[in-house]
């Protein structure tokens, strides 16, 4: 008499094999999900940047922005706060100092400075709370190594402020 069908051993062996594969496949399935959760950051922190440098020529001075205050950021030109599920953004600017010297009508002895700051509110498989992703005045930007790992295009290690020529 002939019976169909498999042994309890042969299930066995293809289940491992595909608990293989999925284990070999998931790490990289991961970085493309976290890839695809910070994406939009740079680009945020690039309109950031770009507003900013719009209020200085039109204001003369740069905006500190928090993310629990809605109006500072329709100053900029944002309608809602630009907070994702992963990140928070902020503002830290300088006002800067004009010369007082007679030759120098409107040279900066300090210049205004702004750092746009989006920091990870919540774990990724490849990045921790609390990591961030930085863009100052000058458009030197710098990321957390992990951070920095999935999103290689964005920049610069170690920016300063002082890297670049007075506004």
């Amino acid at each position: 008499m002939k019976k169909n069908g498999f042994t309890l051993v042969e299930l066995m062996v293809v289940v491992a094999v595909i608990g293989i594969l999925a284990a070999v496949s998931l790490p990289k399935f991961q970085t493309a999900a976290d890839k695809a959760r910070i994406a939009e950051t740079p680009k945020v922190l690039s309109a950031i940047a770009g507003a900013q440098e719009a209020h200085r020529i039109a204001h003369g001075r740069y905006v500190t922005l928090t993310t629990n205050h809605s109006a500072d950021w329709t100053r900029l030109g944002f309608n809602q706060l630009p907070d994702g599920r992963y990140f928070r953004y902020s503002v830290a600017a300088t006002a800067g100092v004009l010369s007082t010297s007679a030759t120098a009508t409107s040279a900066w002895t300090t210049p205004p400075t702004f750092t746009a700051t989006a920091t990870l509110i919540r774990n990724l498989s490849r990045a921790r709370v609390n990591e961030t992703i930085q863009i100052n005045h000058c458009g030197n930007r710098s990321a957390s190594d992990e951070l920095r790992r999935l999103i290689p295009s964005f920049g610069a290690t170690g920016a300063t402020l002082t890297a670049c020529p007075n506004p």
